[in-house]
Order: C-alpha cells, then sequence, then structure tokens
C-alpha cells in the first residue's frame, strides 16, 4: 500500500484566525461576569457575625481617679 503525502496545510485541523479568538474572549468575558454575579450574591446573603465566632467584648472604662489628688 503507498504512502500518501499531505502537505502540512492541508493535514491541519482547522486554523488559528479571528473566530476563535472572539469565542474565547467572550467565554473568558462570560466566565468573569458569573463570577462577579456569584462574589456580589455571596456578600449580600453573608451574614454580620461568622457562625461560632466569640461575641466581642467591648474594654471595661477605667476607674475614676480618687477625689483628693
Amino acid at each position: 500500500m503507498p504512502k500518501t503525502v499531505i502537505e502540512p496545510e492541508k493535514a491541519r485541523q482547522g486554523r488559528n484566525g479571528p473566530r476563535i479568538l472572539i469565542v474565547l474572549l467572550c467565554g473568558l468575558a462570560l466566565a468573569m461576569l458569573v463570577w462577579w454575579g456569584v462574589e456580589m450574591f455571596g456578600k449580600a446573603i453573608a451574614p454580620d457575625e461568622p457562625a461560632g465566632s466569640a461575641p466581642v467584648e467591648e474594654p471595661a472604662e477605667p476607674a475614676p481617679a480618687p477625689a483628693g489628688q
């Protein structure tokens, strides 16, 4: 069986060009938009205090100085 020689340009599956770049950039932009939406939703539903955290105690006020000094 004889071997068939095919030129490299004809053997390629496809060519690089502006179409593939547009598809990749649109996919990246869509992924960024979805990520931003999820971040905003997560911040909107986040509790003010994380679960399981100890309550914050305010420091006690210092005792007043004696009147004679």
